[in-house]
């Protein structure tokens, strides 16, 4: 019997003994019984539907955790149909749209930390201490890819931030070294 058909099978003695049948003989159990409760079969219908998770899981193997998918890629294909824009933007804009052409069913999503990670390893970007919170700015060599910033006030908070943003150039520096990114991670600082 496989793992599935042993499964299902509990499924359905817990079924019927939610419902007050001795799965084994297919007769009501009598009433006196402490499996007759309702706390009790109440639990059992429970436990059906954790079964069920259980049972759709297994049934579903390509339905991976998303820990456990490949990292993000992009093919050439795709990396064309990624929507660069000229004026220049947050790196989550940036990542929306490469996610947007990304078959995220087979791999892991990209995401901001891991592009600003690779950045502060290539140079363009440090990590800060600003008012007690780690932080990334530029650095001088920003400018080689077309990294700026600006200060901007957040609309909810009123603080003060710094906004990095990523011009047409700096958009397609990413587009161009995606696989870096990741082939790179293990990669020590340098």
């Amino acid at each position: 019997m496989t793992e599935l058909e042993t499964m299902q099978r509990a499924k359905q003695y817990i079924h019927k003994l939610a419902n007050g049948i001795d799965p084994l003989t297919d007769r009501p159990l009598p009433h006196d019984t402490v499996l007759h409760q309702v706390r009790i079969s109440r639990c059992f219908f429970y436990v059906e539907t954790l079964i069920d998770r259980a049972i759709e899981q297994e049934s579903h193997p390509s339905k991976r955790a998303k820990k456990e998918l490949p990292p993000f890629s992009l093919t050439p294909e795709q990396k064309q149909q990624v929507l660069l824009v000229h004026n220049p933007i947050p790196i989550s804009q940036f990542v929306q749209a490469a996610n947007a052409v990304a078959d995220l069913d087979h791999m892991q999503k990209l995401k901001a930390t891991d592009l600003t990670a690779w950045l502060v390893r290539k140079g363009f970007l440090q990590e800060v201490i600003r008012n007690d919170k780690r932080q990334k700015e530029p650095t001088a060599n920003r400018n080689a890819i077309g990294i700026t910033s600006e200060w901007r006030q957040a609309h909810s908070t009123g603080a003060h931030y710094l906004a990095i943003l990523y011009n047409y150039g700096a958009q397609q520096f990413l587009l161009d070294h995606l696989e870096s990114v990741f082939s790179e991670e293990s990669v020590p600082t340098e």
